[in-house]
């Protein structure tokens, strides 16, 4: 792993694939993320997920069909963003613990075979996150919030 910490000109230049920050409209970086990104946080979070109707889910009952389990999650976004900045995906997250927070994104990074993350968090967060992801091989980069 090796680390370093960017600075808030450098903070959406390329070098991290994956970008992760928490689900807190009253962040600074959150704000600057939804406006540079024509409000990509903001629209993504207004759709939420649809629930089955129950016409259709008393024929699948009926019907023993099998359907795959959605791994949805309240707790987590992971967002497509190459269209809109020099990296490929935004997760958000909330209401996670630090260990929560840290086997989600080895997790994610290990499925999208990012090799580079940018946090946008607290500086008080950043020792615990190093300590737990020391052993992979992801560059990590943090932007402090303003």
């Amino acid at each position: 792993m090796s680390e370093n910490n960017t600075t808030e000109a450098t903070a959406f230049s390329d070098g991290a694939s994956l970008w992760i920050i928490k689900n807190d409209p009253s962040l600074f970086w959150w704000k600057k993320l939804d406006v540079n990104s024509r409000y990509l946080l903001s629209q993504s979070l207004l759709n939420q997920k649809k629930q089955t109707l129950t016409q259709l889910q008393n024929i699948i009952t009926a019907t023993n069909l099998n359907l795959p389990k959605s791994n949805y999650d309240q707790n987590q976004l992971l967002l497509g963003s190459e269209d809109h900045f020099l990296n490929k995906w935004i997760l958000l997250w909330n209401n996670l613990s630090e260990s929560e927070l840290v086997e989600l994104v080895e997790r994610v990074a290990t499925q999208l075979k990012a090799q580079s993350i940018r946090f946008f968090l607290d500086a008080k967060a950043i020792p615990k996150i190093n300590a737990r992801l020391s052993a992979s091989s992801i560059n990590i980069s943090y932007v402090e919030n303003i």
